[in-house]
């Protein structure tokens, strides 16, 4: 429905179909959550998984990395479940992580702040894992600047490939 080629180096648009129609992004919101956690964090933090984290998610349908309630990991290992194992369970962790357990709101403001900063026009993001939800959205060319963003952090690179 919706495609673009950009060039990450200088933010060249390549190719463009359909560029500003809002659609449901999934698990490419992890992009995002990703992101704001290296910019909000150490790598060496321990993250602590709450009940809430591990249940925020279908342990049946939805990516996870199988952690138990109570168990931490280091910041850099979260990234790596986030970003390698699609793991829902993490983006939660680590919106907590950040914002206060019960913050996971405050977490979807600072995702939408950090998009309107690189200079989206038609997201709106309200969970850190892209569990679906009707008002969260964003478009193609939205999705590549936060991807380009991405893509220049050498370590967020490095854990995504």
């Amino acid at each position: 429905q919706s495609a673009i080629l950009l060039e990450v180096n200088t933010g060249a648009v390549l190719y463009a179909k359909n560029i500003d129609e809002q659609l449901y992004p999934a698990s490419i919101t992890k992009i995002l959550t990703a992101l704001i956690a290296f910019e909000e964090c150490n790598m060496d933090e321990m993250v602590t998984f709450s009940f809430d984290a591990i249940h925020s998610i279908n342990w049946r349908e939805d990516a996870n990395m199988g952690i138990n309630v109570g168990d931490s990991i280091t910041m850099e290992q979260c990234l790596y479940g986030l970003l390698v194992g699609s793991a829902n369970e993490a983006a939660y962790a680590i919106a907590e992580h950040i914002c206060g357990k019960g913050n996971v709101d405050k977490f979807s403001d600072m995702m939408n702040a950090k998009a309107k900063e690189l200079g989206c026009t038609n997201s709106n993001f309200i969970t850190p894992n892209g569990i679906h939800d009707e008002n969260h959205y964003t478009s193609a060319h939205d999705m590549a600047l936060i991807a380009q963003a991405f893509f220049s952090n050498e370590l967020l690179s490095k854990s995504y490939s």
